[in-house]
């Protein structure tokens, strides 16, 4: 199969949701109902679709639509869970379900080697395809790759914007985690994009 997909299935809505403000930056979220979690992207710019002839629909982040994964996000935002929870709408290869598996069992603000995942999910050697797998990750934070670093303790790759500065950053946010410092206030309407719908 493919290393990753989305099952098709006719009447599934998809949202996007943007925030300017969160403790983790400006961020871009994108759920799929039925299904689940489809991106989560850092930065100013929104992510592309997950796959050809999916349009997203733009909804103000209070919105209900898509209310439950806003609270799993604030949750984790609180220090209250270590990871978002699933379900995510992407069906991954065996291999890579594996890889992610082990990557949301990495304490909060603790980091793991690439090698230590392969050996985790008992493949020793496949460090390299570990990182591979993390690479391709279209939801950061809900599968945490910013804790897996190289065998020196380099933080090696990140491929989300932001690079590395944005790994460290998230790395020591967690390490240094407030929870009455980092949960999020009432949304001020400044903070939506203006193209968002409610």
């Amino acid at each position: 199969m493919p290393d990753m997909r989305i099952p098709a299935l006719s009447g599934r809505r998809w949202w996007l949701a943007y925030r300017d403000d969160t403790p983790v930056g400006p961020l871009w979220v994108g759920v799929a109902e039925p299904g689940g979690w489809a991106r989560l992207a850092f930065g100013p710019q929104p992510p592309a679709a997950p796959q050809p002839g999916v349009a997203w629909q733009r909804v103000a982040w209070e919105s209900t639509a898509w209310a439950r994964y806003r609270a799993a996000l604030e949750a984790y935002f609180a220090g209250q869970v270590a990871v978002p929870p699933a379900p995510w709408v992407w069906e991954f290869s065996p291999f890579t379900q594996a890889v992610y598996a082990a990557a949301r069992r990495i304490p909060r603000g603790e980091t793991r080697t690439y090698g230590a995942l392969a050996a985790a999910i008992g493949r020793p050697r496949a460090a390299r395809a570990v990182g591979q797998a993390l690479a391709r990750n279209p939801i950061p934070l809900v599968v945490p790759c910013h804790r897996v670093v190289a065998a020196n303790g380099d933080l090696r790759g990140f491929s989300a914007a932001g690079g590395l500065a944005l790994k460290a950053r998230l790395l020591a946010w967690e390490r240094g985690l407030s929870p009455a410092a980092t949960a999020l206030s009432p949304t001020p309407t400044s903070s939506f994009d203006p193209r968002g719908d409610s």
